[in-house]
């Protein structure tokens, strides 16, 4: 079953991929207050009316930490948290938003994919799923949620988004 519904959520996020310019651009930060450390990992925190912007990715939050290693080349990982974190970004096929909420979003850029952690959500062109983990790959629009064991992982399927799925045929 969980094998089945894999492959399923893979061929609906088909004409989910990202601007292809958005890893491109660089990422914009602004808050109340930032605070910058040096030190072997540098560090550099926000807080208050967070946002981050890179391309057409935007992610509001309360407070943002930003981690990175000179010795491994820069930028590793932006840690966001907020009751809600919001994430939105633009799909390249749809011209249509992609939207997600959790309490707390792990952006890692080595990997190009966003964790949203704690009542997690994510919907896109009418199609929701929600779980209390959700990895997301921001370049592929690929989708895996993990449940806990007070909420299960559940998926709502817009009736367009079937239309747009091919059957598979055997070879």
């Amino acid at each position: 079953m969980k094998f089945s519904f894999f492959i399923l959520f893979s061929l609906l996020s088909i004409n989910c991929h990202a601007l292809d310019d958005d890893f491109n651009q660089p990422i914009h930060l602004s808050g109340d207050y930032a605070k910058y450390s040096t030190a072997k990992m540098d560090s550099l925190s926000y807080q208050g009316n967070v946002v981050l912007i890179q391309g057409s990715i935007k992610i509001q939050a309360d407070q943002l930490t930003v981690l990175s290693n000179r010795e491994q080349g820069g930028l590793q990982s932006i840690v966001l948290t907020g009751e809600p974190v919001k994430f939105q970004q633009q799909q390249q096929q749809s011209q249509k938003m992609a939207y997600g909420q959790a309490n707390k979003v792990l952006y890692d850029a080595t990997k190009l994919q966003i964790r949203l952690i704690g009542q997690a959500s994510l919907s896109h062109d009418g199609s929701n799923f929600s779980a209390d983990n959700i990895r997301y790959g921001l370049k592929d629009g690929d989708m895996e949620g993990l449940s806990s064991t007070t909420r299960r992982v559940q998926l709502i399927i817009a009736p367009n988004a079937m239309r747009k799925v091919e059957p598979i045929r055997p070879q």
